[in-house]
């Protein structure tokens, strides 16, 4: 008899994986060849200073992670986290990616105040020589928010297909799985 692998062990290697990938991204970015500064990334891909490029990849690569992490949670630790009660898969879905819209916002929001407080309680210069803003336009807020948004959906749906019980698709289609109660009980009014 072959033992069923629970969704938490698969769901954990998703997860391991997204953080792992982001990471080297991440640093790749940062520590590395800087990659979000080099003048090359920022013809070519406007990089951190609009809404696509490296700093976009950053961010997409994190929504994953976010969306495996909370789902990894609901699983993992549901007197806790208690987070998916409805029984329809898609309207988990839209109550994670809701969640990771939340957490996108409130990252945004501190990024801003960051730098409200590192120029005007400091008196930093963030513009001059160039511009060190955490959030240097609109279009930057708004591109680290959708790429988050995104990527958090796609992981969601990389769990769908993966492991349906993790969302509470009961037979992998989204559709509940009959009921053999109710299917018994319109047998038995048919009679």
């Amino acid at each position: 008899m072959e033992k069923a692998t629970p969704p938490c062990s698969r769901l954990s290697v998703l997860l391991w994986g997204a953080i792992i990938i982001f990471s080297i991204a991440d640093l790749l970015g940062q520590v590395g060849p800087h990659l979000e500064s080099n003048q090359l990334c920022f013809r070519l891909l406007g990089c951190n200073s609009g809404f696509l490029g490296y700093d976009a990849l950053c961010h997409f690569l994190f929504g994953i992670v976010l969306g495996f992490g909370l789902l990894w949670l609901n699983i993992h630790s549901p007197k806790r986290f208690a987070l998916l009660q409805a029984k329809e898969g898609w309207k988990n879905i839209l109550i994670l990616v809701a969640c990771v819209a939340l957490f996108c916002v409130i990252w945004e929001l501190g990024e801003f105040s960051i730098d409200i407080f590192r120029s005007r309680i400091l008196h930093i210069d963030l513009l001059h020589p160039m511009n060190v803003l955490l959030q240097p336009s609109d279009n930057d807020t708004m591109g680290d928010m959708a790429f988050c948004i995104f990527g958090s959906f796609i992981s969601l749906l990389i769990a769908r297909v993966i492991e349906p019980a993790s969302l509470m698709f009961s037979n992998g289609h989204g559709k509940k799985a009959p009921d053999d109660s109710s299917a018994s009980s319109q047998n038995d009014s048919t009679r």
